[in-house]
Protein backbone atom coordinates (compact mmCIF):
# COMPACT_ATOMS: atom_id res chain seq x y z
CA UNK A 1 0.00 0.00 0.00
CA UNK A 2 1.08 3.28 -0.91
CA UNK A 3 1.11 6.08 1.53
CA UNK A 4 1.68 9.83 0.82
CA UNK A 5 3.63 12.01 3.74
CA UNK A 6 3.61 15.95 4.11
CA UNK A 7 7.28 16.29 4.18
CA UNK A 8 8.53 20.23 5.60
CA UNK A 9 11.68 21.27 4.93
CA UNK A 10 13.57 24.46 4.80
CA UNK A 11 12.35 25.41 1.19
CA UNK A 12 8.02 24.71 2.30
CA UNK A 13 6.53 21.72 2.38
CA UNK A 14 5.53 19.23 -0.16
CA UNK A 15 3.74 15.61 -0.36
CA UNK A 16 5.24 12.99 -0.95
CA UNK A 17 6.37 8.74 -0.53
CA UNK A 18 8.44 7.10 1.42
CA UNK A 19 11.37 5.79 -1.03
CA UNK A 20 13.48 3.76 0.72
CA UNK A 21 14.38 2.45 4.42
CA UNK A 22 17.57 1.05 5.83
CA UNK A 23 18.03 -0.03 9.41
CA UNK A 24 21.61 -1.36 10.78
CA UNK A 25 21.36 -2.78 14.62
CA UNK A 26 24.08 -1.95 16.29
CA UNK A 27 23.55 -3.51 20.12
CA UNK A 28 21.26 -6.51 20.79
CA UNK A 29 20.79 -8.05 24.42
CA UNK A 30 21.49 -11.84 25.19
CA UNK A 31 18.01 -13.14 23.92
CA UNK A 32 19.15 -11.43 20.42
CA UNK A 33 16.51 -8.75 20.99
CA UNK A 34 17.98 -5.64 19.36
CA UNK A 35 18.56 -2.55 21.15
CA UNK A 36 20.13 -0.15 19.47
CA UNK A 37 19.43 0.64 15.45
CA UNK A 38 20.43 3.58 13.23
CA UNK A 39 17.48 3.95 10.13
CA UNK A 40 17.99 5.95 7.01
CA UNK A 41 14.92 6.96 4.84
CA UNK A 42 14.33 8.93 1.27
CA UNK A 43 11.36 10.69 -0.03
CA UNK A 44 10.04 11.37 -3.16
CA UNK A 45 8.09 13.98 -3.86
CA UNK A 46 4.47 13.39 -5.97
CA UNK A 47 4.34 16.57 -8.23
CA UNK A 48 1.16 18.43 -8.01
CA UNK A 49 -1.38 17.76 -9.98
CA UNK A 50 -3.02 21.79 -9.53
CA UNK A 51 -2.71 24.21 -12.65
CA UNK A 52 -0.82 27.61 -11.73
CA UNK A 53 -3.20 29.82 -10.23
CA UNK A 54 -1.60 33.23 -11.66
CA UNK A 55 -2.34 33.94 -15.35
CA UNK A 56 1.20 35.27 -16.32
CA UNK A 57 2.55 32.01 -15.51
CA UNK A 58 -0.06 29.97 -17.29
CA UNK A 59 -3.46 29.21 -15.84
CA UNK A 60 -6.64 29.13 -17.30
CA UNK A 61 -7.60 32.74 -17.88
CA UNK A 62 -10.32 33.80 -15.74
CA UNK A 63 -13.75 35.09 -16.89
CA UNK A 64 -14.79 38.26 -17.33
CA UNK A 65 -18.36 39.84 -17.24
CA UNK A 66 -19.90 42.63 -19.94
CA UNK A 67 -23.20 44.17 -19.07
CA UNK A 68 -25.50 44.78 -22.02
CA UNK A 69 -25.56 48.32 -23.46
CA UNK A 70 -28.13 49.22 -26.12
CA UNK A 71 -27.70 47.63 -29.69
CA UNK A 72 -25.38 45.02 -27.89
CA UNK A 73 -26.50 40.93 -29.07
CA UNK A 74 -24.59 37.64 -28.17
CA UNK A 75 -23.27 37.92 -31.82
CA UNK A 76 -21.90 41.31 -31.36
CA UNK A 77 -19.97 40.30 -28.07
CA UNK A 78 -19.19 37.12 -29.25
CA UNK A 79 -17.48 38.75 -32.82
CA UNK A 80 -15.95 41.43 -30.47
CA UNK A 81 -14.92 39.16 -28.07
CA UNK A 82 -13.90 36.07 -29.99
CA UNK A 83 -13.53 37.22 -33.81
CA UNK A 84 -16.20 34.13 -34.45
CA UNK A 85 -20.12 35.43 -34.48
CA UNK A 86 -21.34 31.69 -34.42
CA UNK A 87 -19.86 31.54 -30.82
CA UNK A 88 -23.62 33.15 -29.78
CA UNK A 89 -24.36 29.97 -28.97
CA UNK A 90 -21.62 29.42 -26.43
CA UNK A 91 -22.76 32.64 -24.76
CA UNK A 92 -25.92 31.84 -23.72
CA UNK A 93 -25.29 28.22 -23.46
CA UNK A 94 -22.65 29.47 -20.35
CA UNK A 95 -24.92 32.54 -19.05
CA UNK A 96 -28.36 30.30 -19.31
CA UNK A 97 -29.96 32.34 -21.48
CA UNK A 98 -33.07 30.71 -23.48
CA UNK A 99 -33.76 33.28 -25.75
CA UNK A 100 -31.39 35.36 -26.97
CA UNK A 101 -33.68 38.12 -28.52
CA UNK A 102 -35.31 39.14 -24.89
CA UNK A 103 -32.00 40.08 -22.80
CA UNK A 104 -32.54 43.12 -21.36
CA UNK A 105 -30.22 45.98 -21.49
CA UNK A 106 -28.28 46.32 -17.78
CA UNK A 107 -28.18 42.28 -17.88
CA UNK A 108 -24.44 41.36 -17.03
CA UNK A 109 -23.36 38.44 -18.27
CA UNK A 110 -19.93 36.22 -18.02
CA UNK A 111 -17.61 35.93 -20.95
CA UNK A 112 -15.53 33.34 -20.60
CA UNK A 113 -12.33 32.21 -22.58
CA UNK A 114 -12.46 31.11 -26.27
CA UNK A 115 -11.84 27.67 -25.36
CA UNK A 116 -14.77 27.40 -22.76
CA UNK A 117 -17.01 28.82 -25.21
CA UNK A 118 -16.09 26.59 -28.07
CA UNK A 119 -16.75 23.81 -26.78
CA UNK A 120 -20.35 24.47 -26.03
CA UNK A 121 -21.11 26.16 -29.55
Amino acid sequence: MLRFYRCTSTFGSFIAYLKSINVTFSLFDENGVPLRATAGCSFEEVPDANPPQNPTSGGRAGRRTHVLRAGDSLHSIAQREYGKPAYWRGLAALNGIDDPMRIPVGTTILVPPSEDVKVVS
